[in-house]
């Protein structure tokens, strides 16, 4: 009984560390997922930030060979960056997912609009009031200042990010160990049960064959108990049938052949002499009969010589 909960104990142990190493796998790929995704959103992110500031740096490019010229052909880039930074903008401040990459984010897009209304406002002058009074403008480094700005916050944010990426990738290693660790002593642990359980079941089996073995010698001793008692009952029936056969019989004489006959049914193979004590002489005895194997008993013998 105690193998049996033991067993059922190791069995469950074996199911459950077997469920344990199976998860595993599927809790890092998890992990893992989570962690690639939001390393993936932080790179969109900071790819949204760095066209920000790459299409500004192009748009004051522009701006500054059409204050140069006054050619409208340098302004392609202010027109495309005047078209996408709208949306560029809202994305970035979409992909932000903390208050503090939002601040970031907000403060950013304040400044690249700032520094687009000053891009407007010195090409709108160009066109107006020409080279000279614009350039005046231009030397106040409002512009460059705003510029300036806008790239150290991108950096900032750049920088941020990394820090972020490189603590993603420190913690996706450290789950692998972890999992690593886990697997190995989910594997061990599962190794251990199952000795335990094959001892366990091997157990039984030496109890069970002890246990046959036992009953097997059982009912050999329970079948040579029934032979023995049915041979006795039948010793015990040939002995009273040869008890009441000789009491039928007139004469002692007369009961040799009743016993001849009974006799090598009560003692198969036990041959056998029947000597009776003279009439005349108390001393001696005279073969009357015999059964089994024929004897060389001689047909009389002192009284003395009789075992009996």
């Amino acid at each position: 009984m105690r193998s049996a909960k033991h067993l059922r104990f190791v069995v469950l142990a074996v199911f459950t560390v077997m469920v344990l190493v199976a998860a595993v796998p599927f809790w890092l790929n998890r992990s893992v997922n989570v962690l690639l995704a939001q390393t993936r959103a932080d790179q969109l992110a900071q790819q949204r930030l760095d066209d920000i500031l790459t299409s500004m740096r192009d748009a004051e490019t522009a701006q500054r060979g059409f204050v140069i010229t006054g050619n409208d052909a340098f302004l392609e880039p202010y027109e495309r960056a005047r078209r996408t930074l709208p949306s560029a903008l809202h994305d970035a401040k979409e992909l932000a997912r903390t208050d503090a990459e939002r601040a970031s984010v907000w403060r950013i897009a304040r400044v690249a609009e700032l520094k687009m209304a000053e891009l407007d406002e010195t090409i709108l002058l160009r066109r107006r009031t020409g080279f000279e009074a614009t350039e005046r403008v231009v030397s106040s480094l409002r512009g460059k200042q705003y510029m300036d700005e806008l790239r150290q916050l991108v950096a900032a944010e750049d920088a941020r990010g990394k820090a972020r990426r490189d603590a993603l990738r420190v913690e996706l290693l450290a789950r692998s160990g972890r999992s690593f660790t886990v697997s190995l002593a989910a594997t061990a642990c599962n190794i251990l049960v199952l000795g335990a359980l094959l001892l366990i079941v091997m157990r039984m089996l030496r109890a069970r064959r002890a246990a046959a073995a036992q009953l097997e010698t059982q009912a050999g001793q329970l079948t040579e108990a029934v032979a023995l008692t049915t041979r006795h009952n039948r010793e015990l029936k040939l002995v009273a049938e040869l008890l009441r056969a000789v009491e039928a019989v007139p004469s002692l004489p007369d009961a040799g052949p009743v016993i001849a006959r009974t006799m090598p049914k009560l003692l198969p193979g036990v041959a056998g002499t029947l000597f009776l004590l003279r009439d005349d002489d108390a001393n001696r005895l005279d073969r009357h009969t015999q059964w089994g194997t024929p004897s060389d008993q001689p047909l009389a013998i002192d009284i003395e010589s009789c075992w009996a």
